[in-house]
C-alpha cells in the first residue's frame, strides 16, 4: 500500500473514532420518528406489554414547535459531549431515557401519552456541567468556574421557571393539546446526576488530562498504546 493510500486510512479511522457518530444517529432517529404514534409513550400501551415505548417514546414529537428545540439542543450537546467522550454520551443518553421513561410510568400517573427529547437535554447538560466543573483544562482558564457557575444558575433558573409556570422556556408554544411535563426534566437531571457521578468514580490513568488519555510509555521502551477515547 502506498503512503498516500496508507495516511489516507489513517484519517479515515481517525474521523470513525472522532467523529459524532452517536449523535448523528441519535438525531437521525428523532427525525425520522417524527411524530409516530407507534413509537411514543403510551401508559396504557407499555402496560400491555409495549415496552420499548418507555425508551422510543423520548424520540418522538408532536410537531414542530415541540421537534425544534428539543432536537438542535440534543444535537449541540451530543457535540460537545461525545468529543469529551464518546461513553459518557451513550450512558447519559441510554441511563437517562431508561430513567425518565420509568419515572413518568410509575410517579406520574395521570400522564396517559409522553413524548420528547428535553428530559434527556436536561441530562447531557447536567453531565456537562459536571465535565466542565471538576475539568482540570477547564479549571486552568481565567475565571472558567464563574462562567460554570453562571451557566449551572441559568440551568437552575429556567427549570424552576417551568415548573412555576409549566411552560417551557425555548418553546412556550408546543402546539394544541401539548403541555410540559417539568417533572420529566427533574427526572432528567438526577439521571444526568447519577450518570456523571458513576464516570467520576471509574479510574483515570492520568488526571491532568480529562478529554484524552496520554501514550502509555513502559520503561525501557518504546510507546506502546495509542491515545483512545476516555
Amino acid at each position: 500500500m502506498s503512503a498516500i493510500a496508507e495516511q489516507r486510512v489513517e484519517w479515515a479511522a481517525a474521523l470513525m473514532r472522532r467523529g459524532p457518530w452517536l449523535t448523528l444517529l441519535f438525531t437521525a432517529c428523532a427525525l425520522a420518528l417524527g411524530s409516530s404514534r407507534e413509537f411514543e409513550f403510551d401508559r396504557a400501551l407499555v402496560w400491555q406489554g409495549q415496552w420499548w415505548r418507555v425508551l422510543t417514546g423520548h424520540f418522538v414529537h408532536y410537531g414542530r414547535a415541540h421537534a425544534v428545540g428539543d432536537i438542535v439542543a440534543f444535537f449541540g450537546w451530543g457535540l460537545v459531549i461525545e468529543a469529551i467522550s464518546r461513553k459518557l454520551f451513550a450512558a447519559t443518553v441510554c441511563v437517562s431515557s431508561f430513567v425518565v421513561g420509568l419515572c413518568v410510568l410509575v410517579l406520574c400517573p395521570y400522564v396517559s401519552r409522553y413524548a420528547g427529547l428535553s428530559a434527556v437535554d436536561v441530562a447531557l447538560a447536567t453531565v456537562l456541567l459536571g465535565v466542565l466543573w471538576y475539568s482540570p483544562w477547564v479549571r486552568a482558564l481565567p475565571n472558567s468556574r464563574a462562567l460554570v457557575s453562571i451557566f449551572a444558575l441559568g440551568h437552575l433558573a429556567k427549570t424552576a421557571y417551568e415548573f412555576a409556570t409549566g411552560a417551557a422556556v425555548l418553546a412556550p408554544d408546543l402546539g394544541p393539546d401539548v403541555r410540559l411535563l417539568p417533572a420529566a426534566h427533574l427526572f432528567g437531571a438526577a439521571s444526568g446526576l447519577m450518570v456523571f457521578a458513576l464516570h467520576r468514580l471509574r479510574p483515570r490513568a492520568d488526571s491532568s488530562r480529562p478529554f484524552t488519555k496520554e501514550k502509555a510509555r513502559h520503561p525501557g521502551g518504546p510507546a506502546s498504546a495509542r491515545a483512545r477515547r476516555p
